[in-house]
C-alpha cells in the first residue's frame, strides 16, 4: 500500500507538466523575467468580483468570466524589446504549433499586427490567444476555460486592462 501511494506522489509532477499547453509554457517562461511584465488573473478573483455588486456591469462581468479559469497577460517593456536580440513575435509564434492553435483573425494596422488564435476541444474554445506585435510594447493575452467568441468580445467592454481594447475587434 505504501509503495502505491509513494508511486502516485512521485507521478503528480509529471501529470501536471503534461497538462501545460504551449501558450501557458511560454507565459510561465517569461513571467517575472527581466523586461517582461506579467499578470495572472485567477478564477477566484473573478468569483470575488462577482460578489462585490449586483449592478448590471457586474452581472455582465460575471456572465463573461463564468467559464474562464484564468486570464494571463504578458507585455514586453519597450526599452527591453528594442534592445533585445530575440523578437517576441518570432518566439511566441514558433512556440504555438499550427496543429494545436488555429488562426481566427489577423489585423494589420500600419506596422502593428494583431493575431487571434484559438485551441478547440470538441466544439468549444479551451484557449483564446491574442498577440499584438510590431509595436514598441508587444502584448500576449491568454484566456483559458470554456470560452465562446461572444464572451471574448464582451470581455473587452467589461475589463479595463491594457491590451483588451484589441479584443473588441472580434466584434467587428
Amino acid at each position: 500500500m505504501r509503495s502505491k501511494i509513494l508511486i502516485a506522489i512521485m507521478l503528480i509532477p509529471f501529470l501536471t507538466m503534461a497538462q501545460e499547453t504551449p501558450a501557458n509554457s511560454f507565459f510561465n517562461k517569461h513571467s517575472g523575467e527581466k523586461g517582461y511584465t506579467s499578470v495572472h488573473i485567477t478564477q477566484y478573483m473573478f468569483d470575488l468580483f462577482s460578489k462585490i455588486s449586483n449592478e448590471k456591469e457586474e452581472k455582465d462581468f460575471k456572465e463573461v468570466t463564468s467559464n474562464l479559469t484564468s486570464i494571463k497577460i504578458l507585455t514586453v517593456d519597450s526599452s527591453f524589446y528594442v534592445n533585445s536580440d530575440t523578437k517576441f513575435e518570432k518566439e511566441i509564434l514558433s512556440t504555438l504549433p499550427e496543429s494545436i492553435y488555429k488562426e481566427l483573425m489577423i489585423i494589420k494596422e500600419g506596422r502593428e499586427t494583431i493575431k487571434f488564435l484559438i485551441n478547440e476541444k470538441g466544439k468549444r474554445i479551451s484557449e483564446f490567444i491574442m498577440i499584438v506585435y510590431g509595436t514598441p510594447e508587444p502584448v500576449l493575452i491568454y484566456l483559458e476555460g470554456d470560452i465562446t467568441l461572444r464572451q471574448v468580445s464582451k470581455l473587452s467592454k467589461t475589463m479595463n486592462v491594457k491590451g483588451f481594447e484589441h479584443l473588441d475587434k472580434i466584434r467587428e
